[in-house]
């Protein structure tokens, strides 16, 4: 899910958990806030070292907060400053992304 308001790249405990990425712990307590300014619960601690996300054709290397999510909740959410990075041409309808920035010409394609 995008959220761009969010403060940082978040993944889910369990879902990181369950596919076994590495992570590393936090010396510094960092709260992750969505674009509410809400606290996401469990995102102060952890987070994953490198990894790589893939969007179809799409990928780059990040690393995430790691925060526990609801049963049922989405496993991820990515911040605006990820879109201002990538800045992918959103079709809302057909719910496609297509992409042609130079940041992904150079970086994620």
């Amino acid at each position: 899910m995008l959220d761009s308001g969010i403060t940082g790249a978040v993944l889910s405990s369990s879902g990181v958990s369950n596919v076994q990425l590495p992570w590393i712990r936090r010396e510094t307590r960092t709260p992750i806030s969505d674009g509410s300014g809400n606290h996401i619960p469990g995102s102060v601690l952890h987070y994953t070292k490198t990894v790589d996300m893939s969007i179809e054709v799409h990928t780059n290397k990040m690393r995430f907060e790691l925060a526990g999510m609801p049963p049922g909740h989405l496993d991820r959410y990515l911040p605006m400053a990820w879109l201002k990075d990538h800045n992918p041409d959103i079709n809302w309808e057909k719910g496609s992304l297509k992409w042609r920035s130079d940041y992904c010409k150079a970086h994620c394609l």
